[in-house]
């Protein structure tokens, strides 16, 4: 990181003098934190400030540039000494960093000079460190939170800044650490929870960067706004269609009494467009096609997608499947529907995992933040999963296998309206407390129409 050029005592007495004192001090702090290039931005303005019109071009090396269209200073350089201050103060005592207010980072407004730094772009840097917090976001386990809060802590102004993440299915994930949040769907499950820990990504993330209401219904827009409830439904549309159209498929298959699941699978056989063609090998490249999409507004996965899978089937399970007893239902649940909930994103699926009737029955505490198994294997987010392929997940948690279809409790006697619906409307209420704003949850109990308090 430290620039070229000779040290030498000369440039170590300029190190303190009053005029570079409060730049060094920027650096003692900058060096060993996260917001290194928003401190240097700072740091840079001291020196112009400061002039020092000693410094020579053999004091010089190669460093920062600064362009506006009010402001522009090229070559603007680093002097020898600050190559001392890097290389003498590149470790900062952890209590320096208190108290330090530090300005937004280049470009969060519009008028901001654009630096580089040895050549590349601040933002560019910063874009890097806030893209691996949306990664940390978007995997949701409880240690990845807690390291993305106390960054934020430290410096809020992470927040403002744009990025494209891959979450953990694959999706493009494109917005700021809130926005990422929410469109994963990580907010409070229910309400009155104390214990920081069970609490909703957006909302530690707002407690963290001390955001007003304001602020974040701005940002939670790109769930809540007109535009993004109807993404969000054309989504949803599009990964029902496909599953829809899977099990049509399924149920036109005649299949013997007695055939294992696996040979059910094998049989699971189609002609289009004259080529055979296997049904579950084709459902996954449609959703994966699917998955690949980028989403900057609605949900990465909304998990009503699973409400309306397991609706269709309630509907149609006599006059398509031939009763709850029938074979081709498993293939259907596994394949199809277990398939579907091994994409779901990290929060909705730590629900799945540890059994959503639980939570929306309040007879548990929320579930915890993790995907891992006791054994720590993990149903989700692994290629070698056989969830989707030899078993899908009831609403206590467990695996069902083929044999336990016909008991489903996501569709038969009602208990999907127990669950699922339950979830959503108490992610609306969150949403809406966020936003300090008044919801009316319509007809399906699932949608959100937000106006502000009076």
């Amino acid at each position: 990181m430290a620039a070229s050029g000779s040290r030498s005592n000369s440039g170590k007495e300029e190190t303190k003098s009053n005029t570079l004192e409060p730049a060094r001090n920027l650096l003692k702090f900058s060096l060993n934190s996260l917001p290194f290039a928003s401190s240097l931005q700072r740091f840079w303005s001291i020196l112009l400030e400061h002039k020092t019109p000693e410094t020579s071009s053999k004091q010089v090396s190669r460093g920062m540039n600064v362009n506006s269209n009010e402001l522009e200073v090229a070559p603007c350089i680093f002097p020898t000494v600050i190559e001392d201050i890097i290389l003498d103060d590149y470790t900062a005592n952890e209590g320096e960093a208190k108290g330090l207010d530090f300005p937004n980072m280049p470009a969060i407004q519009p008028q901001a000079p654009q630096f580089t730094l040895f050549g590349r772009p601040f933002l560019d840097l910063l874009r890097s460190d806030v893209a691996q917090l949306g990664n940390m976001i978007l995997r949701g386990e409880e240690n990845d939170v807690e390291t993305v809060v106390a960054r934020v802590r430290a410096y809020p102004p992470l927040l403002d800044i744009q990025v494209t993440v891959i979450d953990p299915r694959g999706t493009p994930v494109t917005g700021n650490l809130i926005k990422i949040a929410a469109m994963g769907g990580d907010v409070d499950l229910k309400e009155g929870i104390e214990d920081e820990k069970q609490r909703g990504i957006v909302e530690r993330l707002k407690a963290a960067g001390g955001l007003s209401d304001e602020r974040v219904a701005d940002d939670l827009k790109c769930i809540t706004s007109k535009e993004a409830k109807n993404d969000n439904k054309v989504r949803i549309k599009r990964y029902v269609d496909i599953l829809i159209k899977f099990g049509e498929s399924i149920s036109e298959i005649h299949f013997d009494e007695g055939m294992t699941l696996k040979a059910r699978q094998a049989k699971s056989i189609k002609v289009i467009d004259g080529h055979e063609v296997n049904l579950i090998d084709q459902l996954e490249k449609e959703l994966q096609e699917e998955i690949k999409k980028e989403v900057h507004s609605g949900l990465v996965f909304d998990p009503r997608i699973l409400q309306k899978v397991a609706q269709w089937f309630e509907e149609n399970v006599n006059k398509r499947f031939g009763g709850w007893e029938s074979d081709k239902n498993g293939i259907f649940w596994i394949n199809g529907f277990g398939k579907l909930q091994s994409i779901l994103s990290a929060r909705d699926a730590q629900v799945v995992l540890a059994g959503i009737d639980d939570l929306v029955k309040g007879n548990k505490t929320v579930p915890a933040r993790r995907l891992n198994n006791f054994d720590n294997s993990s149903y989700f987010y692994n290629k070698d999963s056989k969830l989707g392929a030899d078993f899908y997940l009831g609403i206590y948690g467990g695996r069902l296998l083929a044999v336990a279809a016909p008991i489903c409790c996501w569709a038969r006697h009602g208990l999907r309206d127990r669950t699922l619906s339950k979830l959503m409307s108490s992610k609306n209420s969150s949403i809406a407390n966020l936003c300090n704003i008044q919801q009316t949850i319509l007809a399906s109990k699932v949608y959100i129409s937000c106006k502000k308090s009076s």
